[in-house]
């Protein structure tokens, strides 16, 4: 009896850890450098390039919708793109986890903004909510907060 006991404790553990590290292991700390290759990558799916940050309400309000959407669409990717301060790396993990987000999170270690923002797009102010859209033969900036219709009503023009 003590036996199967310490097997379900055990059992109980590993399964802990392993959804404790899967949840760990979709943030990953990068350079503009490395954020760029990952945007220019040719793919035949339409990429939704979503810069965010915790302390960004309307930011928090759109993921939702945009993660959502990216779960329905085979042919569609979404990357976020954290603007949180490196610091809150752990803040950033638990916000994923508590909020059931499974895609990969890029933090942009990049905190001189002025060096990369108009390589995203010289239409982009910096600030967020913004999200880049690109495919094989379109790539435009929007700085707007998404609801439901009005992302779907922007991307059937890349599909």
């Amino acid at each position: 009896m003590m036996s199967k006991i310490r097997l379900l404790i055990l059992v109980f553990f590993v399964i802990l850890i392993k959804t404790k590290s899967a949840f760990s292991q979709n943030i990953k700390l990068v350079k503009f450098d490395e954020l760029n290759k990952v945007i220019n990558k040719n793919s035949k799916q339409t990429k939704a390039v979503h810069f965010w940050a915790t302390w960004c309400k309307p930011c928090i309000e759109e993921l939702p919708v945009l993660v959502g959407y990216s779960k329905k669409m085979s042919n569609f990717e979404l990357i976020l793109v954290s603007l949180d301060f490196k610091k809150d790396i752990e803040k950033l993990k638990s916000f994923a986890r508590n909020n059931n987000i499974k895609q990969q999170i890029l933090l942009l270690d990049e905190p001189d903004y002025d060096s990369w923002i108009d390589k995203i797009s010289p239409k982009w102010s910096g600030a967020i909510p913004g999200t880049l859209i690109v495919n094989a033969k379109k790539r435009n900036f929007y700085q707007v907060s998404f609801d439901k219709d009005s992302f779907e009503k922007t991307l059937k023009h890349y599909f």
